[in-house]
């Protein structure tokens, strides 16, 4: 059995539903060669403001080791002004003066790299956060089902973040101090070997206990971003599901899992802070027994008067300031640790393969033509959401549709259906089989060009806040041509005005009067290829009619097709093919499929009869 860490606690409240939104993550105690370069990438787009934060650092490091050395010197003018009280008077104010100095100049470096590591980390996480963006929408269909909502969201607010601090706080901190502690060992190596040698004897169990430290307080923060993933991902499908809560009366269960995750989170929080907390003490009794054995080696070399006494207190000062950045260390390691993590998880989603492969953008665009004439073939096409143990939900299936002509496509709840379109769409790669469009593979075709001369239409719209008319035009310039279809179509369907504004996703919309909204987008984008998935099941049969009649007029022409499970918006369609578990098994007109006596002629019976509920219960046995 695997030991727990320090600073692990086993999550209360487990079960197979929450353990879902987990991530599971290898558990590393270093930082991979592979994240370290894809920082310092980061950093090398902002060389301007790395190099004037990096100067003024070291700028503030030899302003920070003078300092115990102008100490020292100001101790020796004292003794000795004994003697000579006026010059030696004169000389302890000029130090002073020199100290003041040095104490302006670091101040101001300290507010100078500050101030450049700042901008630099606001300038990466602005580039970044854009950059996740773009990467996530280009990705494909196939890799963001895999992924919740919440976590997605987390990497490009949280994890981005962390990157942030890991430039403004852990890095600077860090690389300031490690400086300071390197010069003060210097130093004090050229003032008296014998006591940086009894300075330093501690040493060596204080890198033991900081090389045990940093690989437990990294698994920590391993731990506590896996749960703060967990805990966003289950938030953000339970409010986009708020309606579903509500109208089931789950809100107390739901409830109770989500304060179970927020506990999790709690409890690895604290988990790295019991790590941390142990590392203080450790600092804290190293740094007492070093400053005790300069005190007692140095007092008795200036008991023998082999030392000066301001030699003795700027060793003692360096001591001082030499276990002070350690402290510092301590605290901002937490920022270095999860800064890293956090760019270990980003680094995750960027290798993450997107659709829109710059190498395959301009792939023989030259000879491949838009608009498309419109002649589709599926040629042996299989296809499997499962990449390992493929389950096919389309198995050999091939098609030809020619161009201009309206096909329509029934079957069964899982036949198939919607998968077609989406590999039509590109939303999905067929594991076999090819499918063309004017005698080429769509794979060869620009995406973006591609998917303009593609219009979807879906039973489910997603719209976004802002005014009717923008969710239409999705950024297209003005068509007045269309506008006195749209403002009619709008109008029958309820809605006044091309400019009245949405919520989010269009809940002040019914579904009728979304799907309306959809069909003015395909109209706005007048694409080679109509595709219709149950478009008109939320609008009622006159809209119906119309909304037809109004796409028939723009879409003439063009190749169409239509899934639909009531038959009477495809009746008049040129050719109608049945599926079944991913083959194809009817094909035929109307009537001919009525001839036939097969799932179509049944499914027509039983609609024209009312009979839907008893088909949906037979139709898998016809």
């Amino acid at each position: 059995m695997k030991k727990r860490g320090l600073g692990e606690r086993r999550p209360q409240g487990r079960t197979k539903e929450l353990d879902a939104y987990l991530e599971v993550e290898e558990s590393k105690t270093f930082i991979e060669p592979k994240t370290l370069r894809w920082v310092l990438g980061l950093v090398s787009r902002e060389r301007k403001w790395a190099a004037l934060g990096l100067l003024l650092v070291f700028v503030s490091t030899a302003a920070t080791l003078l300092e115990p050395r102008i100490l020292g010197w100001i101790v020796d003018e004292l003794i000795k002004a004994r003697d000579d009280s006026s010059k030696r008077v004169v000389q302890v104010y000029r130090w002073a003066a020199i100290l003041l100095g040095v104490e302006v100049v670091r101040a101001a470096s300290l507010f100078g790299h500050g101030y450049f590591f700042e901008i630099l980390g606001q300038n990466v996480m602005q580039r970044l956060r854009s950059d996740l963006l773009a990467h996530l929408e280009s990705l494909k269909q196939s890799t963001i089902s895999k992924t919740s909502i919440g976590r997605l969201v987390t990497r490009v607010t949280n994890d981005i973040s962390s990157i942030n601090d890991l430039f403004a706080s852990g890095f600077l901190a860090i690389f300031s101090n490690v400086l300071v502690v390197t010069g003060s060992i210097v130093v004090l190596f050229l003032l008296n070997v014998k006591l940086a040698v009894a300075a330093l004897s501690v040493f060596p169990l204080l890198v033991w206990v900081s090389v045990l430290f940093s690989r437990r307080l990294r698994l920590a923060y391993q731990n506590s971003r896996s749960k703060l993933s967990a805990f966003n991902a289950y938030l953000a499908e339970n409010i986009s599901g708020m309606r579903v809560v509500q109208l089931f009366n789950r809100g107390e269960l739901h409830f109770s899992r989500l304060s179970r995750i927020n506990s999790w989170y709690a409890d690895a929080q604290l988990g790295t802070t019991r790590v941390f907390s142990l590392f203080q003490p450790a600092i804290t009794l190293a740094s007492g027994i070093s400053v005790s054995l300069v005190i007692y080696f140095g007092g008795l070399e200036a008991a023998k008067g082999s030392i000066e006494t301001g030699v003795l207190v700027a060793c003692f000062t360096y001591v001082l300031s030499l276990f002070q950045p350690l402290r510092e260390i301590a605290d901002k390691w937490n920022f270095f640790l999860s800064g890293f993590t956090s760019a270990e998880r980003v680094m995750q989603v960027f290798s993450e393969k997107g659709e829109l492969d710059p190498s395959q953008l301009h792939l023989k665009a030259p000879r491949i033509a838009v608009p498309f004439k419109g002649e589709i073939e599926f040629a042996h096409v299989w296809f499997s959401y499962a990449e390992k143990d493929p389950k096919w939900v389309l198995k050999d299936f091939s098609l030809k549709i020619r161009a201009g002509e309206h096909l329509g496509v029934v079957g069964h709840t899982g036949a198939g259906k919607s998968t077609l379109i989406g590999l039509l769409c590109r939303l999905y790669t067929p594991q076999k089989g090819t499918i063309r469009i004017d005698g080429v593979d769509i794979q060869e075709f620009e995406l973006r060009s591609y998917r303009r001369e593609i219009g979807l239409i879906q039973q489910d719209v997603f719209l976004f806040s802002g005014t009717i008319e923008e969710n239409i035009r999705m950024g297209e310039p003005r068509n007045t041509d269309i506008d006195g279809y749209l403002r009619e179509l709008c109008l029958r369907s309820g809605l006044t005005s091309l400019s009245n504004e949405l919520s989010e996703r269009g809940l002040n919309l019914s579904f009728g009067q979304r799907q309306v909204v959809s069909f003015g987008r395909i109209a706005y984008q007048r694409p080679s290829v109509w595709v219709l998935d149950e478009a008109t099941s939320n609008i009622d049969t006159v809209l119906e009619g119309e909304l037809d009649r109004t796409m028939r007029e723009l879409g003439k022409g063009k190749t169409w097709i239509t899934i639909a499970h009531r038959l009477s918006t495809i009746r008049e369609a040129d050719t109608i093919i049945v599926l079944n578990h991913g083959v194809m098994v009817e094909k035929g007109t109307h009537h001919e499929l009525l001839k036939l006596g097969g799932i179509y002629a049944h499914l027509n019976r039983f609609q024209t009869a009312g009979g839907e509920e008893l088909l949906s219960r037979n139709v898998n046995s016809i």
